[in-house]
């Protein structure tokens, strides 16, 4: 069995390089406050601010989110439509369980991004 934690951080580093590499100081800051965005407003409503946004690196986060929805949820494809109605639609014990996972990517691609 795979720990969850160890591969959180191998996608964190992958996606903390991609952000970096493309959107610099931006990125940076947008990673280091997404967790308390999400512990002050919720994971949905931190979400669909990102949506909301028309800046590029906003919308790379959207998709690392994306991704790391489509593994907790073991999904072969893409999910449809924005990420903060399919949040929406999941059932709470889901989307709890999702967040708390989520937050311990996010730590570590807060951790990645001060590296670079």
């Amino acid at each position: 069995m795979k720990d969850y934690e160890l591969e959180a951080a191998k996608r964190a580093l992958k996606y903390a390089e991609d952000g970096v590499k493309k959107y610099e100081d931006k990125y940076k800051n947008l990673c280091k406050s997404f967790g308390s965005m999400i512990m002050s407003n919720g994971l949905a409503q931190a979400i669909s601010f990102c949506e909301a946004k028309k800046d590029q690196h906003y919308k790379l986060l959207v998709e690392n989110v994306k991704k790391e929805m489509n593994i907790f949820l073991e999904y072969k494809t893409k999910t449809e439509g924005s990420l903060s109605k399919n949040l929406l639609d999941m059932n709470i014990k889901d989307y709890m369980n999702f967040q708390r996972q989520l937050m311990i990517t996010l730590k570590w691609l807060r951790r990645y991004v001060d590296i670079f």
